[in-house]
């Protein structure tokens, strides 16, 4: 424990030092066009990466099998001095390039540690500071255009999709045999979880076959997402919006666009089935996907 305090600290002397003689990372041009991810950090202190696993995993498993040129940018907020937010920056885009390097990523990876000079929100509030601090993925170069690759990822939707995705396992992905697209479906979660389904062995192809149609036969139609939970899940943990909101994370990854997508959380107040019985609080662990 104490080997590691003094290494920490070796390092951000050695910082203080390069920046109190005008050293320091020089800031790079903001980044141009709409980024393909955007992870927000609430926080980076401690194992601050943990807290994204599972979004670095589904941007990880997009990557997969693709030679895009991808630059990684790390952005702060204006708390601390312009040159330390530069430096910090940078340390984290390198942080998560590192992570996405152990996941098995093949595509180049660059880095880039923009500081404070690219907020998308006022610095001034709080809420405008939470939002400024986040990691940024932009496709700078290489593969064929984004257009191009869907079809390519309707094809094979159990291949690409969900390599590394714990909610799906790989076995779990093969194609339905189903020949109608289905404008509505529910997909079942375990008992107070909003990452885990119940039965991943029905949920994940039907998961699979949903968005396919939704992405090329019913492109011109709008998508709604409710989360409902049972009567026994507490009420302010908001498991129901969870819910909702991982699956329309997931569904942003296989290429729907998030102005598509309208996110719901009724509770416990559209139960389909009583929840004095096991089976009924399971039947109403749910989130409806409806194409209108």
């Amino acid at each position: 424990m104490r080997s590691h305090h003094i290494q920490y600290s070796a390092v951000w002397v050695f910082l203080g030092v390069c920046l109190f003689f005008g050293g320091g990372v020089e800031a790079a041009p903001c980044p141009q066009g709409k980024p393909l991810s955007v992870m927000r950090v609430r926080s980076w202190r401690g194992d601050w990466i943990s807290r994204l696993k599972v979004e670095l995993n589904l941007f990880a498993g997009s990557l997969k099998g693709k030679n895009d040129v991808i630059l990684i940018a790390g952005h702060t907020n204006s708390q601390g001095s312009s040159r330390f937010n530069q430096v910090r920056s940078l340390k984290r885009a390198e942080q998560v390039r590192a992570f996405l390097q152990k996941l098995g990523v093949k595509s180049p990876l660059r880095v880039a540690g923009m500081g404070e000079d690219c907020p998308i929100e006022s610095n001034r509030t709080r809420k405008g500071r939470m939002f400024n601090a986040r990691i940024a993925f932009h496709r700078v170069g290489g593969g064929p255009p984004p257009a191009r690759r869907l079809t390519t990822l309707l094809k094979a939707p159990s291949r690409r999709i969900f390599p590394v995705f714990s909610a799906c396992p790989k076995q779990y992905m093969k194609p339905t045999n189903a020949t109608l697209c289905p404008k509505t479906v529910a997909l079942h979660f375990a008992p107070g979880r909003y990452k885990r389904f119940a039965k991943p062995a029905r949920a994940c192809p039907v998961l699979a076959l949903f968005a396919r149609c939704a992405l090329s036969t019913y492109q011109a139609k709008s998508l709604v997402i409710a989360g409902h939970r049972d009567v026994r899940e507490k009420t302010y943990t908001l498991i129901d919006k969870k819910r909702a909101k991982f699956l329309s994370r997931i569904l942003m990854m296989m290429g729907m666009k998030k102005n598509r997508m309208t996110i719901r959380g009724y509770g416990h107040l559209r139960p389909i089935r009583s929840n004095r019985t096991q089976a009924g609080r399971a039947a109403n662990r749910r989130v409806e996907l409806s194409l209108r």
